[in-house]
């Protein structure tokens, strides 16, 4: 039988709710701020937009007016921590607000409001606005490491506005070609870094005041919780860049003096690159477009994270499509989007991994699939079962070397006589730096040099390498490379293992991958990392220290 109240239990929530509105109303006066009885005042979507439900209940407040840039809000009480640190999040975000006193009764009946508000749009729309003008401007200047935190240092005030902060920090990040900007805690004050073309350079070191600021902008812009500070999230945000759109994807992780920000740029350019912009070198690439013609089998390429795998797998696929074919792609995330491909993201709170999306995608009747990471015995059966029944497969490993994906697959329970028959290609890659042509010094081969060349480009064709070598000189950055603008963009070197009938034969007879590595390379002119760095060194593309800082030359 349902519950009822009867006439006493109405007779007492009247009085505890008459109770609680005096109490409110003698706060108020005790706190300076105003009351309000919001039983009677419609409560604004709009204004309840501005705070996710979970934030507003931790937080104990309920906006309910929005005029302009005036927010009127409830809370339960000005002086609780939480309160504040939201009141002043509007502030930051460039709101006035108006504080209103009120019991808990208005505020359950305001928070009531929000099964009227979509879920989609319960955050504000993450969307940063900046200026062309300033990332030409900021680009174009001829400017030394230090001078840009010179520069930086001196333009980020305390006192400016947060959303000015955040903006300027992007501005320079993009016009630097950053991919990633991390802010990170300290004791006694945080830490602003860009990774630039791979490495990780220090901008500034600014107060902790402004972090506050800073994190708490990030986390509204992301969609992410303000007052979740112990656990990991991630979220993602836009910034509009006059025509064009970067995407920003966020990641947020606690740490001893505060929680670590990484913001990642995806420039959507990198979706555009073409295989004849990888890098790769002649013969190789040939390879790649040979084995890309094939219907059906199963191209890995592999190397550590951030070695531009990413960005070949999208090469591939630009490369394969035609309107008369399907391909489907499960990735984590999504970091590109690709015009005539359905493109699925895991999604691991709803248990949708690799393998769920490899499974779901069969279904669908795709001529290619890309597979984003092999990582568990599962997606590494599943794929190689995809690629001997009809489809073409691109995959990515973490493995050291191409010949390496081989004991890999073994340990992910891929049967050799299975393996064998299903590969096509397995790629290794790595990214150097590229030397800008106007700084970079040209000095003389040492012997050390020389005996490390010679040695590495052995069973090379002297044809492709000799004439190079014998020039005798090779080139460095200005200053030794302390400065990362004496670089200028990034280029992949690469190996590659052709899996023929002898390779096939040789997996399935469990040979070392040292011997697999030369059975699929040599008798194709394939040559190794190594020597397509010293390729890549010789021909002044980039320098011995660099190479040497990604591959090892011993």
């Amino acid at each position: 039988m349902p519950f009822t109240f009867n006439d006493d239990d109405r007779a007492l929530k009247e009085f505890r709710s008459e109770e609680a509105e005096r109490l409110a109303e003698t706060l108020s006066e005790r706190h300076g701020v105003g009351y309000v009885n919001l039983s009677g005042i419609p409560i604004e979507s709009d204004a309840l937009r501005l705070f996710s439900e979970e934030d507003a209940r931790s937080f104990r407040i309920a906006p309910f007016q929005k005029v302009g840039k005036l927010i009127k809000i409830a809370v339960l009480s000005p002086a609780d921590e939480k309160t504040r640190s939201a009141l002043e999040d509007l502030r930051t975000r460039g709101f006035d607000t108006e504080v209103y006193m009120v019991s808990i009764f208005s505020l359950e009946k305001a928070w009531s409001r929000y099964k009227d508000v979509t879920e989609t749009t319960i955050q504000e729309a993450g969307i940063i606005d900046v200026s062309p003008q300033t990332v030409e401007e900021i680009g174009s200047k001829d400017e030394t490491a230090q001078e840009t935190r010179k520069r930086l240092t001196q333009q980020f005030l305390p006192s400016r506005p947060v959303t000015e902060l955040i903006t300027l920090i992007l501005e320079t990040a993009i016009a630097e070609g950053a991919s990633d900007i991390h802010i990170e805690p300290q004791e006694g004050d945080v830490q602003l870094r860009f990774r630039v073309d791979g490495i990780l350079v220090p901008v500034l070191n600014f107060e902790t005041g402004s972090y506050q600021r800073i994190i708490s902008r990030i986390k509204i812009l992301s969609g992410l919780k303000l007052n979740i500070v112990s656990e990991p999230q991630d979220g993602r945000f836009s910034v509009s860049l006059g025509d064009a759109a970067v995407e920003i994807r966020v990641s947020l992780i606690p740490g001893a003096f505060g929680e670590s920000v990484v913001m990642r740029l995806l420039n959507p350019d990198a979706a555009n690159v073409s295989i004849d912009k990888l890098g790769m070198d002649s013969i190789l690439k040939e390879m790649v477009l040979k084995e890309l013609s094939k219907p059906n089998g199963l191209i890995l390429t592999t190397g550590p994270t951030g070695s531009g795998k990413t960005t070949a797998l999208y090469a591939f696929l630009k490369h394969v499509y035609e309107p008369g074919i399907k391909i489907i792609t499960i990735e984590n995330p999504v970091e590109y989007r690709l015009a005539g491909i359905v493109q699925t993201q895991v999604d691991k709170e709803r248990g949708y991994d690799f393998h769920d999306g490899l499974t779901s995608s069969l279904r669908q009747d795709p001529d290619v699939i890309m597979v984003g990471e092999i990582r568990d015995s599962n997606t590494a059966k599943t794929a190689v079962q995809a690629s001997l029944t009809g489809h073409l497969v691109f995959s990515t490993l973490h493995t050291n070397d191409a010949a390496g994906s081989i004991p890999r697959m073994r340990d992910l329970g891929v049967r050799e006589d299975v393996l064998g028959s299903s590969l096509n290609l397995i790629l290794a890659q790595r990214l150097v730096r590229k030397l800008k042509a106007d700084t970079k010094i040209e000095r003389p081969l040492t012997e050390r040099e020389r005996t490390m060349i010679e040695t590495t480009m052995v069973d090379v064709e002297p044809t492709r390498w000799r004439h190079l070598y014998e020039r005798g000189t090779i080139f460095d950055p200005r200053d030794g490379g302390s400065d990362h603008t004496d670089y200028e963009g990034r280029t992949g070197i690469y190996e590659g293992v052709v899996v023929d009938e002898s390779v096939e034969d040789m997996i399935r007879m469990q040979h070392s991958p040292h011997d697999i590595d030369k059975a699929g390379r040599l008798p194709y002119n394939i040559l190794s990392l190594k020597q397509h760095g010293i390729l890549n060194v010789l021909n002044g593309v980039t320098d011995i220290g660099e190479l040497e800082r990604v591959v090892s030359l011993q």
